[in-house]
């Protein structure tokens, strides 16, 4: 499954059910409950999205389990899914990462910018 490398705020461009790969900050951080899986709020500067813990992830989410979240910058790579409601998109995570170079994020902006 090929993902595509976007800023939040081009979400809207891809269908749902397109994998994504996007890098941002973490700015809250939600544990598991009844009501749902563990999930993140990401922020790459153009747009924020919540970001869910997959079903089936690609690979372990061991770093999505971590207690220390907020304020990390983190790539997620997942599936474009929309709320139950029909509305806001959010991703399902299929591998997350904590990104601890801080250089990542300059080029992370280059690498998205249409060629």
């Amino acid at each position: 499954m090929g993902s595509r490398k976007m800023f939040i705020t081009h979400m809207d461009t891809a269908a749902e059910g397109n994998c994504v790969w996007i890098q941002g900050l973490v700015t809250r951080q939600m544990e598991t409950t009844s009501r749902g899986p563990r999930s993140i709020v990401l922020d790459d500067a153009t747009g924020v999205v919540v970001c869910l813990e997959s079903e089936r992830p690609m690979a372990p989410l061991d770093d999505l389990k971590r207690n220390d979240l907020v304020g990390k910058y983190a790539q997620v790579i997942g599936v474009i899914e929309r709320d139950e409601g029909g509305g806001q998109f959010r991703v399902s995570t299929l591998k997350f990462f904590i990104l601890e170079d801080p250089n990542l994020e300059s080029l992370w902006s280059m690498e998205c910018l249409p060629r």
